[in-house]
C-alpha cells in the first residue's frame, strides 16, 4: 500500500520489515476503508461530492498515526470543525 499521499514517511520504509509494513497497512485500512464498510456508509473517501468528514491528527506520518493515536484531534462534519481537542465547538449536521 503506497501511503505517500498520507504523509508516509520514506526513511521508515527502509527499516521496517515487509510483515511490519503489512500489519500497518492492514491497521490503516481497519480504521479508514474496513470501518467505512462496516458502518455501510456511501460515497466514503476522497471525491467530489463526498461528504467532508475527518479527523486531523498531529503526526508525522502514517505510522505514527495508527500507533501513537496522537491527541488533540480535531474533528470535522460536513466540512465545519464541530470538536478540538477532545472538545465540541460547534453541533454536528
Amino acid at each position: 500500500m503506497d501511503f505517500s499521499c498520507f504523509g508516509y514517511h520514506p526513511d521508515l520504509e527502509s527499516r521496517l520489515t515487509f510483515q511490519e509494513k503489512w500489519v500497518l497497512a492492514a491497521a490503516f485500512n481497519m480504521i479508514t476503508t474496513n470501518a467505512a464498510q462496516a458502518l455501510g456508509l456511501r460515497d466514503y473517501g476522497v471525491a467530489k461530492g463526498a461528504a467532508a468528514d475527518f479527523v486531523v491528527l498531529d503526526a508525522q506520518h502514517v505510522q505514527e498515526a495508527v500507533v501513537a493515536r496522537p491527541r488533540p484531534r480535531d474533528v470535522y462534519k460536513n466540512g465545519r470543525l464541530v470538536a478540538h481537542g477532545g472538545t465540541i465547538v460547534t453541533a454536528a449536521r
